[in-house]
C-alpha cells in the first residue's frame, strides 16, 4: 500500500480520490436525473454528441454504450461545426463541464439555428444558458472538479438523457480521434 504522504506528493490535485468517487458519482447523477426530460432519440435522425477534451469522454463512453442496441447513428464531435449533413432532425447533446468551452458553443449555436433538438450537460457557464433559453433539458454537473474528474456525473447525464425505445443498431462514429 502507498503511503499517503507519496500520493499526494505525485497527486496534488486530488485524482486518486476523484477517481475513487466514480460509483458516488453515478449514484448523485441518477438519482439527480430521475424524472428528468429524456432525450427525444425516437424522432431523431442522428445524434451529435458534442464536447471536447475530458468532457467529450462522456460521449465516447456513451456512444460505446449504445453502439450495439440504438437505431440512430451517434456522432462525437470534437469541433467547432457540425457535420455538413447535420440537418433540424437531429438531436445534440451537448457536453462542456465549464459550460464554456467555445467548440461546444460554436457547435451547438449551430445546430441550433439549423434547428436541432438540445440537450446539454454542463456545470452552468454559456452553455447552461443558452441550453435553457431555448427551453432545453439541461443535465447540471457539480462544480470544483477537473472536466475530467466530472466524468461519472457526465456520462451517467448522457446515459440518464437517453430515451427508452430505439435502442437497436446505432451506427457509432467520430470525427475526431479520442485524446485518450
Amino acid at each position: 500500500m502507498l503511503d499517503a504522504r507519496a500520493v499526494a506528493r505525485v497527486d496534488p490535485g486530488g485524482m486518486r480520490d476523484i477517481i475513487a468517487s466514480l460509483p458516488d458519482q453515478i449514484s448523485a447523477a441518477a438519482i439527480w436525473a430521475e424524472g428528468k426530460a429524456r432525450a427525444p432519440i425516437a424522432e431523431a435522425q442522428r445524434v451529435f454528441l458534442i464536447g471536447m477534451g475530458g468532457s467529450a469522454i462522456a460521449g465516447d463512453v456513451f456512444a460505446a454504450w449504445v453502439a450495439d442496441r440504438c437505431k440512430v447513428p451517434i456522432q462525437v464531435v470534437r469541433d467547432y461545426r457540425l457535420p455538413s449533413y447535420a440537418r433540424p432532425e437531429d438531436l445534440l447533446v451537448a457536453v462542456s463541464y465549464s459550460g464554456n468551452t467555445e467548440e461546444t458553443l460554436g457547435a451547438t449555436a449551430q445546430g441550433i439555428k439549423l434547428g436541432c433538438r438540445v440537450i446539454a450537460i454542463t456545470s452552468g457557464g454559456r452553455l447552461g444558458d443558452l441550453a435553457r433559453g431555448g427551453g432545453w433539458p439541461v443535465f447540471e454537473v457539480p462544480t470544483g472538479l477537473p472536466p475530467r474528474g466530472a466524468f461519472g456525473h457526465s456520462s451517467e447525464s448522457c446515459r440518464r438523457s437517453e430515451a427508452s425505445g430505439r435502442t437497436e443498431t446505432c451506427a457509432v462514429t467520430s470525427n475526431k480521434p479520442s485524446p485518450i
